[in-house]
């Protein structure tokens, strides 16, 4: 799992893949030591939903592409 997520699988496609829950995924890879790409005090990745809300202009569309929660897009895309 640690090593398809390096490789740039989202948390929610391994949840997909092996049967878990995205919150069990995300539990098992912080507890390997890993930063998660959804982290909103992350830069790079309030970034990339910003340019992914410019692109595709809603909350759910972007959620759907970059594969994280609505209310994860709300808070990058909201300031918070």
């Amino acid at each position: 799992m640690v090593e398809l997520y390096q490789a740039g699988c989202t948390v929610k496609e391994l949840a997909q893949r092996f049967g878990f829950h995205r919150q069990t995924v995300a539990r098992h890879l912080k507890r390997a030591g890993l930063r998660l790409r959804t982290d909103i005090a992350d830069e790079s990745f309030r970034q990339r939903v910003r340019q992914a809300y410019a692109a595709v202009g809603t909350i759910k569309g972007t959620a759907r592409q970059l594969g994280v929660s609505r209310s994860t897009v709300q808070k990058v895309v909201r300031g918070e």
